[in-house]
């Protein structure tokens, strides 16, 4: 018999190191946006909390132009959207093509 857990827009996350409300992730091979703190302070190195798996993010843009659908990554360090195979890890597909200068539109991979 299942039982129920959790919905599945969130998972729960055991943060590595510290890490601040809105940053990109990995959680169980899904990539999510961390949920804010109550009093809006970082989440510290073993600290548990969420992150949102569903929906569309807008990324900071590293100078590339992405066409509708396009796959997107994301680089940690430099905390911006960046061609698929120059990042972290694949953020998600870009939502309506994003001009070299502009924010892009990411689907998340949840």
């Amino acid at each position: 018999m299942a039982r129920y857990v959790q919905q599945g827009d969130k998972l729960d996350v055991l943060f590595g190191a510290q890490t601040a409300t809105g940053a990109l992730v990995e959680v169980a091979g899904k990539v999510g946006i961390v949920d804010p703190k109550s009093d809006g302070s970082l989440y510290e190195a073993g600290e548990l909390g969420s992150a949102t798996i569903v929906g569309v993010v807008e990324l900071v843009n590293s100078g590339v132009v992405f066409a509708d659908g396009a796959t997107v990554g994301y680089d940690a360090s430099a905390d911006e959207a960046v061609v698929a195979a120059g990042g972290d890890f694949d953020a998600g597909t870009c939502v309506g093509g994003a001009a070299a200068s502009a924010p892009v539109r990411v689907l998340l991979n949840g």
